[in-house]
């Protein structure tokens, strides 16, 4: 389930070898809807059995502190918002930053690095939920990022095809991006073991990173084309399943 999960972001790309366009209210529905997912999974599959524990105060400092160093991660390493005005940089409309220099290389590279970032909370969710040791839970979980990572990853080879690569190189590039993923999950799994005392705090941790990823990198993305109600009505369906998944078992 830890490499499905990875697979699924490039899996998200295939459907532009068979399409010539798709439209981009579709894209920014589909990348709401892996929002909700990524916050309902964050509050149910992550953030409710870290409170199980009776602990409140090391579950809210692993969500701060997942928050906080993907924020970090986010300022420190350079990397492209396909779409979004960021931190001064300007975007056309064909997901080229203009203040880069170097081109539309350079903007395929930094929007790679941008998915990889996004896959690491991800894996990290999935292999510290395994670790837990509840497997129903984890097997969901993981389930839900695979669902959530294929829409992500459709929007993530636009802008790369955009940028002049080619369909067949924007699909491998998106593969190869999600492998970050269950590396992640291996390593959130080996740490949880560690240190098991901790789990509270690193199924915590994971949420803080998801909740930021999607607030940071999905939504704004989803949100800058101006179709709000594809996106919001992406986000609660989401949400939703999501929920009543995880209520189901």
């Amino acid at each position: 389930m830890i490499g499905i999960a990875g697979i699924a972001t490039g899996a998200g790309a295939l459907p532009l070898l068979l399409f010539t366009s798709i439209p981009r209210r579709v894209v920014d529905g589909l990348l709401g809807f892996a929002a909700g997912v990524m916050l309902s999974a964050a509050s149910f599959s992550l953030m409710v059995p870290a409170f199980q524990g009776g602990r409140v105060l090391l579950p809210i400092l692993g969500l701060l502190a997942g928050s906080g160093l993907l924020a970090a991660a986010d300022y420190v390493v350079p990397h492209l918002h396909p779409g979004v005005n960021e931190r001064g940089r300007s975007l056309g409309g064909d997901g080229r930053d203009r203040n880069l220099g170097g081109g539309g290389r350079r903007a395929v590279w930094l929007a790679l690095v941008a998915v990889a970032l996004d896959n690491v909370p991800e894996g990290l969710s999935v292999g510290v939920s395994f670790a837990a040791g509840d497997h129903y839970r984890a097997v969901v979980l993981a389930g839900a990022i695979a669902l959530q990572n294929m829409p992500e990853g459709l929007a993530a080879a636009l802008p790369l095809i955009n940028a002049g690569t080619s369909r067949r190189r924007a699909v491998l590039y998106t593969f190869l991006a999600g492998l970050t993923e269950p590396l992640a999950a291996v390593l959130g799994l080996g740490l949880v073991r560690i240190a098991a005392g901790l789990l509270p705090f690193a199924l915590a941790f994971a949420a803080g990173c998801m909740i930021y990823a999607a607030a940071d990198e999905m939504l704004p993305e989803a949100f800058s084309h101006g179709h709000l109600r594809e996106v919001v009505a992406g986000l609660i369906g989401g949400y939703a399943l999501m929920a009543m998944v995880e209520q189901l078992l």
